[in-house]
């Protein structure tokens, strides 16, 4: 199954992918029932995004949300070297988890079953494709794991809800009287869907 973003190819453990074009990046879920199989508009949007921008690939990326594990074995397939997947259900990190060795990413990806405001390290790139409310409600800490001049892509947005998604992140403080403030790169829209790729400011 060809995605969108059409370099994309995703199987199933049952189903596996079989004649790709050449250049393609396949990935390879358990089952076709599993949430995020790659389908979706707002997952697209993120595929089409990294496909675009992730090059040179940085050298690490943290996953907030990942699901079922779509965006982290893409990003280890376009050559991050050091990929985070993290996601607060534990079913989805085991499904995470095994994509990623169906996958064939292991030793780039780590699928951890944890918060985003449990970290405490920074990241040269953070994607977040999650609903607007839940980005709302985490802007400070995912904003807070970006480092200085890294890119913060954000996907599961309708268009009723960008504006509010994008004061939340317009800036956002990590401690009191240390403002992270962020500028936007380019926005994509599919449908009612939209994606926001902010650069943190030094």
């Amino acid at each position: 199954m060809g995605s969108s973003a059409s370099r994309v190819w995703v199987g199933f453990s049952d189903d596996p992918v079989a004649d790709s074009p050449p250049g393609s990046i396949v990935v390879t879920l358990m089952s076709e029932e599993v949430a995020g199989s790659g389908a979706h508009r707002t997952t697209e949007l993120c595929l089409d995004t990294m496909l675009d921008r992730l090059s040179p690939p940085p050298g690490r990326l943290l996953d907030v949300g990942c699901g079922s594990g779509i965006l982290s074995i893409v990003a280890a397939k376009l050559g991050v070297p050091e990929v985070t997947a993290i996601d607060i259900d534990p079913g989805s990190v085991r499904v995470a988890r095994e994509a990623v060795m169906l996958s064939g990413v292991g030793s780039e990806v780590s699928a951890l079953d944890v918060a985003v405001c449990d970290l405490d390290e920074t990241f040269p790139w953070v994607v977040a494709n999650i609903t607007a409310s839940v980005l709302i409600d985490l802007a400070g800490a995912v904003a807070a794991r970006v480092a200085p001049d890294g890119h913060l892509l954000l996907c599961g947005i309708t268009e009723l809800r960008e504006d509010s998604v994008r004061s939340a992140y317009a800036t956002v403080a990590e401690t009191p009287g240390h403002p992270l403030s962020f500028e936007l790169v380019e926005r994509k829209t599919q449908g009612p869907w939209v994606s926001l790729l902010l650069r943190r400011i030094p």
